[in-house]
C-alpha cells in the first residue's frame, strides 16, 4: 500500500540553515496494516505523512502509494487518501459536525441515503451525539479533534494518515479514539496515526515507525521491538516459607530481602513458565508479581542512545 525508498527531505530557509527533515527512509506497509508513527517534536512525522499524502515532493527517493505517486498521480488517488494534520483543520469551525459531514458528503458524490447512514454509523462510534449540531468553534479542543477524525473517515479512502489526533482528548476519549480506529481497520482500511505518547496507540498499532532527527531508528512489530531492545523481565515473589536457592537457574540478577525476591531474567532465554517450575521444584510461592519494560520506556531508550 505505502512504499517509501531512500526518501529524503530538505527544508531550504532563506539567511537561516537548512533543515533535514528526513534522511534516507526506506519502509513499506502492507494494505490493511495500522501503524503507529512515533517520535519528538522535530522527528519528522508531520513531513512523511504529507509526502505520504501527497502535499510535499521528496528532494530523493520515491513514494508510492499504492503504486502511484501521490504528487504526480493526485487525482488518481483522490478520495483514496484521507488525511488529518495536526496543525490544520479540515472543516470550518464555523459549521458543525452534521453540517461538515454533509457538505464533505457532498464533494464526494456521496447518494443521501449512503451519506446518513455513514455520518450516523461515525457519529455513534466517536460517541459524538450530544454536540454533533453545535458550531465546532463552541466545543472543546477534544471534541473538536474527535469531530475532525470522524470527517477524516467519512472519505470512501483505503489510506487514512492522521497526525496528532489525540491532541486535547482526555482519557476516556482517547479510549473511544482507539476503539473506533479498531472498526475501521477491520473495514479494511490502511491507518497510520502519529503520536509523541506511544500510551495513545499501543493497543492498536500492528506495526511501529520509529523517527528521530529525521531518521529511522525502527521499523517493525511491537514484539519484535520490546524482544530485541528490552529483553529482560522482572518477577517478584514472596515465599510462604525460606527462600529456595535458585543457582542453577538461567536469571540475569536477582535482589532478596526476607522472604521476598525480586529476579530479573531475559525472556529470549527462558519463559516465565519454566522458570516458576524451577523455582516451585524446591520452594513454595505465596504472592507473585511480574513486570515488563512499557513500550513507551523502550523506545525513550532507543531515541536517548541513537
Amino acid at each position: 500500500m505505502i512504499l517509501l525508498d531512500d526518501v529524503s527531505k530538505v527544508f531550504r530557509r532563506k539567511k537561516q540553515a537548512s533543515v533535514q527533515a528526513l534522511q534516507h527512509i526506506s519502509l513499506h506497509v502492507p494494505k490493511g496494516m495500522t501503524v503507529g508513527l512515533v517520535g519528538p517534536t522535530g522527528a519528522g512525522k508531520t513531513t512523511l505523512l504529507t509526502l505520504i499524502g501527497g502535499a510535499l515532493r521528496p528532494d530523493a527517493g520515491r513514494v508510492r502509494v499504492d503504486g502511484f505517486d501521490p504528487v504526480r498521480d493526485r487525482r488518481r488517488l483522490a478520495g483514496q487518501v484521507s488525511i488529518l494534520l495536526a496543525d490544520q483543520s479540515n472543516t470550518n469551525v464555523e459549521h458543525s459536525l452534521r453540517e461538515a459531514l454533509s457538505l464533505l458528503g457532498a464533494a464526494y458524490r456521496m447518494g443521501s441515503r449512503e451519506l446518513k447512514k455513514r455520518s450516523s454509523e461515525l457519529i455513534e462510534l466517536f460517541s459524538l451525539e450530544t454536540f454533533c449540531d453545535e458550531p465546532l468553534k463552541h466545543v472543546s479542543l477534544g471534541f473538536r479533534r474527535r469531530a475532525e477524525t470522524v470527517l477524516a473517515f467519512l472519505a470512501p479512502a483505503e489510506l487514512i494518515l492522521l497526525d496528532e489526533p489525540c491532541i486535547g482528548m482526555d482519557a476516556g476519549a482517547k479510549e473511544i479514539f482507539r476503539n473506533a480506529v479498531e472498526e475501521e481497520r477491520n473495514r479494511g482500511r490502511t491507518i497510520m496515526i502519529s503520536t509523541h505518547h506511544m500510551e495513545e496507540i499501543e493497543t492498536i498499532a500492528e506495526r511501529i515507525i520509529v523517527l528521530d532527527q529525521g531518521q529511522l531508528l525502527y521499523y517493525g512489530s511491537k514484539m519484535e521491538l520490546l524482544r530485541r531492545m528490552a529483553p529482560v523481565n522482572r518477577l517478584e515473589m514472596t515465599f510462604s516459607d525460606r527462600v529456595p536457592d535458585l543457582q542453577d537457574l538461567p536469571f540475569v540478577r536477582y535482589e532478596q530481602e526476607g522472604r521476598t525476591m525480586c529476579l530479573d531474567y531475559n525472556r529470549n532465554h527462558i519463559t516465565a513458565a519454566e522458570l516458576l517450575r524451577g523455582i516451585q521444584e524446591t520452594g513454595r510461592i505465596e504472592k507473585i508479581n511480574m513486570r515488563r519494560p512499557s513500550l513507551e520506556d523502550v523506545i525513550c531508550e532507543l531515541q536517548t542512545y541513537h
